[in-house]
């Protein structure tokens, strides 16, 4: 691949003492809080309302079977020995590959987590108006799911089939690599991923304001609904950010005497939402 030479300008390498960035510790803290959101959540569902159903099966998916948990490691290793708190030419050559395992095991529990945790709150909204005649409230709640589920397999298929082997997505960017393989270029997929992402959180957050409209509220009581749903937007916003930061670090990624400091700038992107 020729990657042993990095672009004409860059510093030594400084393996010693490099600059770094970013710590851990925020990602812990949003574990514990998560954690003891989802157990209230699951303690009131199963002993004080005694309504658990598959809205609460898939936030469990989204926590406990590894994919939030999962994708927590994965942040903190590479804020911390897997490369991704400093420059790219500080990084020892015989760790470059970490670099890349951590982008692929991150996107991997992100794209399945976040899936779980929209169905799971697409299967509230179909709940809540299970009872009503809002049909079309109904419809558009299971395109949403039937949208989330298909690009979430899309995607996830991509993420497995990129490359070829597939754990040559990182360890072709050891310079000691010397098996067969092939990859594609992945900046479409990632920004189309994060796009997806942003899409389905616009959605999510202004379908009930649109269930809201058909109810019988008083002006108070209709703006404070509605300012609970627009949290969503919140997040939407900060995927827009991330999705900026992406196109950045997935333009000119592969090592050679183009290649962009990507780890330096792909730091943000590791936070969490």
């Amino acid at each position: 691949m020729g990657f042993s030479i990095w672009p004409e300008g860059w510093p030594a390498p400084n393996y010693e003492n490099p600059s770094t960035k970013g710590s851990p510790a925020l990602f812990i803290v949003m574990l514990v809080i998560t954690t003891a959101v989802v157990l209230l959540r699951i303690y009131s569902r199963c002993y004080l309302t005694k309504s658990y159903g598959m809205d609460d099966w898939f936030l469990l998916a989204g926590f406990v079977q590894i994919l939030s948990i999962g994708q927590t490691y994965a942040e903190i290793k590479a804020l911390t020995t897997w490369g991704w708190n400093k420059h790219l030419w500080d990084v020892p050559f015989d760790r470059l590959e970490y670099v890349r395992l951590a982008a692929w095991l991150v996107e991997f529990f992100f794209l399945l987590g976040n899936a779980c945790t929209k169905i799971s709150i697409l299967l509230v909204y179909r709940k809540i108006s299970s009872g009503s005649h809002n049909y079309w409230f109904i419809r558009l709640t299971w395109a949403a799911i039937a949208f989330t589920v298909i690009y979430t397999v899309a995607l996830g298929l991509e993420l497995m089939l990129i490359c070829r082997p597939i754990n040559s997505y990182w360890k072709s960017y050891n310079p000691a690599y010397t098996g067969k393989f092939t990859c594609g270029n992945e900046h479409i997929p990632i920004v189309f991923s994060a796009a997806a992402s942003v899409t389905s959180d616009i959605y999510s957050s202004i379908l009930p304001m649109l269930l809201t409209s058909k109810l019988k509220l008083t002006s108070k009581q209709r703006l404070s609904l509605c300012a609970l749903f627009s949290a969503g937007l919140v997040t939407a916003a900060i995927g827009i950010a991330r999705m900026a930061l992406l196109v950045k670090v997935t333009t000119n990624y592969k090592p050679g005497p183009h290649t962009a400091d990507v780890t330096w700038y792909g730091w943000p992107t590791f936070d969490p939402e």
